[in-house]
């Protein structure tokens, strides 16, 4: 059931106010990394602290970003000498910071190219409240064109992909609280208590798809997940595997969704995982899409090389999976036809790429 928290008063779970540790996660940036920080201490009625962590930054720019930085308590500086990954530097301010003590409720991750409105963390805690979701997903607009919808989190296909939902979409399409897969990692709250109960981010994505992991996770173990309608993030730019000129790191990518999948997707799932991507293979390979289609075809055999590891990692995660595979299945949405519904929108905008990993 769809609502408008707006027109309902949220449920208080605890007479003390929540505090929340939001991190965010720099690696040679300075002026995107400065206005993100002036934009999360402009949050309004919610109690917080900024772990602004600095993962490996040439001297130069830790020195400049750190002279620019604002006079504020709330912002406390990390600094890891080497570049540790976004994964990894994100686990090790959540073990070391927030796990250790009893300080925070809840954490935030917000990537450093994302701009929240002052209302953002107030938004994410009310829906949490209201829902009863451990996990709240915010609305990311892109910032280059703020009239189109970036993520309203994740949705997943019948190939095993996960996707942003309502990606290039009205922004009025998504004005009320819907219930997605996971939230997008580019901006979402996490209850300490649950983000304990289902680990942190899986340390084999280091820096891309972890919170499409982390989003199969949560479904698999039947965690339930919010969209956040009001609380807004303007986002610039994502970054879309057709538009990644590095092989490596197109490669990485497209291995990192279908590793994740085979991690936690039941076998009646694999097995029409298996059929309906064979069908959208032959789509890219018909389409002139040749170098995705090749990746895809790499990354599929290197699941098979990489058999014992990812077998093991299976075997754990399937005996804490508690959904039924009728309703995972249920729960897809047809590759094919969120293709095509994807390419219609990019023509209508003018838009060059037919498929894309947006």
């Amino acid at each position: 059931m769809i609502q408008d928290i707006g027109q309902c008063d949220p449920i208080t779970r605890n007479m003390k106010q929540p505090k929340i540790l939001v991190i965010v996660v720099n690696w040679n940036n300075i002026e995107e990394t400065l206005k993100c920080v002036k934009a999360v201490l402009k949050q309004k009625n919610v109690n917080f602290e900024l772990a602004l962590v600095d993962n490996g930054s040439a001297d130069g720019v830790k020195k400049i970003l750190k002279q620019r930085l604002p006079k504020s308590t709330k912002i406390k500086w990390i600094e890891n000498s080497l570049n540790l990954g976004f994964t990894k530097a994100v686990n090790l301010v959540i073990k070391e910071r927030v796990f250790s003590k009893s300080t925070f409720s809840h954490v935030a991750l917000l990537n450093n190219n994302a701009f929240p409105e002052p209302q953002w963390l107030e938004e994410l805690l009310k829906t949490s409240d209201f829902t009863e979701a451990s996990f709240v997903a915010s609305k990311l607009i892109q910032y280059h064109h703020p009239e189109r919808l970036e993520s309203a989190g994740l949705q997943l296909l019948n190939t095993g992909d996960l996707i942003p939902k309502g990606y290039n979409g009205d922004l009025i399409d998504h004005s009320q609280i819907t219930y997605p897969i996971g939230p997008s990692g580019g901006a979402a709250l996490y209850e300490v208590s649950a983000l304990k109960a289902v680990g942190l981010f899986d340390e084999d994505f280091p820096m891309g798809y972890e919170d499409g992991e982390f989003a199969l996770r949560l479904f698999v173990r039947e965690k339930k997940v919010a969209f956040a309608p009001n609380a807004i993030v303007h986002h610039m730019g994502s970054l879309s595997i057709d538009k990644n000129k590095d092989s490596k790191k197109l490669f990485e990518s497209v291995y990192n969704l279908r590793q994740a999948y085979y991690i936690h997707a039941p076998l009646a799932a694999m097995v029409n995982d298996f059929l309906w991507s064979k069908v959208r293979n032959l789509c890219f390979f018909l389409t002139g899409n040749w170098r995705l289609w090749w990746f895809y075809l790499k990354a599929n055999f290197s699941i098979f090389t990489h058999s014992k590891y990812l077998k093991a990692k299976r075997k754990k995660a399937q005996k804490q999976r508690t959904i039924s595979a009728w309703k995972f299945l249920r729960a897809q949405k047809n590759c094919i036809i969120s293709d095509f519904h994807r390419m219609r929108k990019r023509k209508e905008l003018g838009q060059k790429h037919f498929y894309r990993q947006d």
